[in-house]
């Protein structure tokens, strides 16, 4: 569940950055040498690399909730 959730964020995240890198790009595509308008390598590292980290991030809380006992976590609370 908190995998799915991470996931959808990211996906909603990878899809509003490429966007603004696209509006941003043409903005300052003066003072950008030796790249395209949007050059498909650097956005698509940029999205590679930011998607890993992500999922590493909403997999630590994931793997701790999954290890707690359900009936522990109700008294708990």
């Amino acid at each position: 569940m908190i995998l799915r959730e991470t996931g959808i964020m990211i996906a909603f995240g990878v899809v509003a950055g490429v966007i603004f890198t696209a509006i941003g790009v043409q903005l300052i595509k003066t003072t950008l040498f030796g790249l395209g308008v949007l050059d498909p390598v650097a956005v698509l590292s940029a999205v590679g690399i930011l998607t890993v980290v992500a999922l590493a991030a909403g997999y630590i809380p994931a793997s701790r909730a999954a290890r707690v006992n359900p009936t522990q976590a109700l008294r708990h609370e």
